[in-house]
Order: C-alpha cells, then structure tokens, then sequence
C-alpha cells in the first residue's frame, strides 16, 4: 500500500516527492487513530478472555502471615509453569503481591459466580474456597510480570524469541534487497531508463498484491514453524534468481511479474504468520511485550537492505552498462 502514495501522488498528480512523503503520514496517524477511537477497548477486552480461557484462572485463597487479609494464591500450575524461568514458588508470591488488596470484592465462588459473595460476606468460606479472579485484575499481572524483570532479564526475553525473529529479518533483508537492487536494473530494453522505471512500478504493483493476498489469508491457517522457516529460505532463492535474471536475461519479458507477485507472497506470509505463531504459542503473559520486540526483526531487516541494495544496484548497472549508480560495485572494476 506505500507503493501506491508513490504511484498516485508522485506519478499521476505530479507532485513532488518530499510531498509525497509528508502527505504519506496521514496514514499512521489514522491507524493511531483508528486503535485509540475504535479498537482500544475491544482489544483489551480480548485480552481479558484470552487471559480466563487458556490460563485457567482459578485461585484459591488463603490467608496472610497475621491470618488477617485474605490473599490468593494459585491453585494450577499451567501459569506457573510457562513464566519463562518462574518457579512454583516465585509464582505464588507474585501472584499474592497481585491480588493481595482485591481478593474483598474481586473474586466469587466458582459454584456460584453469578450471584457469588464476597470474602468480606462470608468469612467462614475464606479458606479453601475456590474462586475467579475478576476481569479487571487480569490485566496487571501481565504488566506486573514483564514490569519485575530487570532489563539483563528482559534482554534475554527477546532473545528468545530468535525463532520468530531470524525469519523476519531474513525474508524482509531478501526481499527489500531484490526490490531496491535488482528490479531498478530490469527494462526493457533495459538501458532505457523509462522502461526500467515501467517494470519497477509493475513489479511493485504486483509484489503488494502479493502481500495483500498472504497476509490475508493469516485469517484462515496458520504456518507450522518449519514452513515459518521455508519462506525466507525461498525468498534468499528469489533475491539470486533475479540478479541472475539482470544480469544475463535468460528471462526478460513482462512475465517476469508472475515470480514478482510470488516474493510477495512470501514476504506477506512470513510477516502475518511470525506474529500469528508468536500470539499462539507464547504464554499470554509476556505476548504483548514478545510481539512489539520481534517488530524489530523486521525493522533491521529493512535497513540492512537498504544498504546492500546499493551495491546490488551498483553492480548490475555495471554489468549492463548503465551510468547513474550511487555507490561503486566492490568488485568487477569501476562503473
């Protein structure tokens, strides 16, 4: 969709591209926009219920040291044992840190949640009975838990979430390098630069249809990990196969564009299913935080190949004798 600012108000309305640019930013204020004024609350909510049904809050109370506040303690252990180096132990004592002030009036009976008492009501029920943590509770043991980690803790989070990330780098850095390198040195014929411009715009176009049709279809099936990691190593297949393509033509027609709306097919696909598996496969406690790191894959990803693009660019100018490049090729002599 960026793309499209490019062709519709650089190309077709003619204005300038540093305009371009600037009128380009109504776009993430309208996702802010549309998160805060729209989607802010429901996904709240969503993590409300994603929190009652695959962590099974059910607590049971106790009482504290003086036998005097109740406090709530965990009866399982599927939390527990999916806090990434958390022990039963710790466990318990973060959660009672939780709930120690709210356990009066935010927890019922589990035989009778609708019109369940209080703690407060029936204190002869208090110890062993069996409640549920409340909704508005829920959300700050995951703020609570990510919030207690030093940062040499939260360094080594991220760092587990290799698995998600080395894919999105990898098919990001393949693919924003065969787009800025090798589709800016096909034409045809290709040392008219008009007709190198044509192919890039098409190629392009039809890359982002790519995208569009992978991402969504993340709403349908999820990718198994070992395909997760297929994709970038057919996307770095993609990058030689079209530096092949410019730099001797075995393929040079406009049905190029099939294989061009294939990288983005990839480049969708690895996108919406690295994000979909971390949201499935990570305790529900540290998503949030795991998803906006491994944004960062990407991100490194795309500047790494901004800057190899160039010397791709370079070298495929060279080899088809075209001047303009913006750095030397490193091999093969000068331009």
């Amino acid at each position: 969709f960026g793309f499209a600012w490019k062709v519709i108000l650089n190309d077709w309305f003619k204005l300038s591209f540093s305009a371009t640019v600037v009128l380009a930013n109504v776009l993430p204020v309208s996702y802010w926009s549309t998160y805060w004024f729209y989607f802010r609350e429901e996904l709240q909510e969503k993590m409300v219920m994603d929190l009652r049904e695959e962590e099974d809050y059910v607590l049971q109370e106790g009482y504290d040291e003086d036998g005097e506040i109740p406090v709530a303690i965990s009866e399982t252990s599927s939390l527990k044992g999916r806090m990434n180096g958390i022990d039963d132990e710790d466990g318990v004592e973060m959660y009672q840190n939780i709930t120690k002030e709210r356990v009066g009036e935010d927890f019922v009976e589990d035989d009778n949640i609708d019109g369940g008492t209080s703690l407060e009501d029936n204190p002869t029920e208090q110890t062993g009975a069996v409640r549920h943590i409340n909704d508005n509770s829920i959300p700050s043991s995951s703020q609570s838990y990510i919030q207690s980690l030093s940062t040499t803790e939260r360094l080594r989070l991220v760092l587990s979430l290799w698995p998600y990330m080395i894919p999105l780098f990898t098919v990001y850095a393949a693919e924003y390098a065969l787009q800025a390198g090798t589709w800016t040195a096909i034409g045809f014929p290709v040392d008219e630069k008009e007709s190198r411009d044509q192919f890039y715009a098409y190629s392009n176009w039809l890359y982002q249809a790519g995208v569009f049709v992978s991402r969504t279809s993340g709403a349908f099936f999820t990718a198994p990990m070992w395909v997760l990691w297929l994709m970038p190593f057919l996307q770095c297949v993609n990058l030689i196969f079209f530096y092949a393509v410019a730099t001797t033509h075995f393929w040079y027609n406009y049905t190029l564009l099939i294989p061009c709306f294939y990288v983005g097919l990839l480049g969708g696909a690895v996108y919406v299913n690295g994000f979909t598996r971390i949201n499935l496969d990570l305790p529900v406690e540290i998503r949030e935080f795991a998803l906006s790191s491994a944004s960062v894959a990407d991100t490194f990803g795309i500047v790494f190949a901004d800057s190899v693009s160039l010397f791709i660019q370079s070298c495929l100018y060279q080899a088809n004798s075209i001047d303009g490049a913006a750095v030397q090729c490193p091999v093969g002599g000068k331009n």
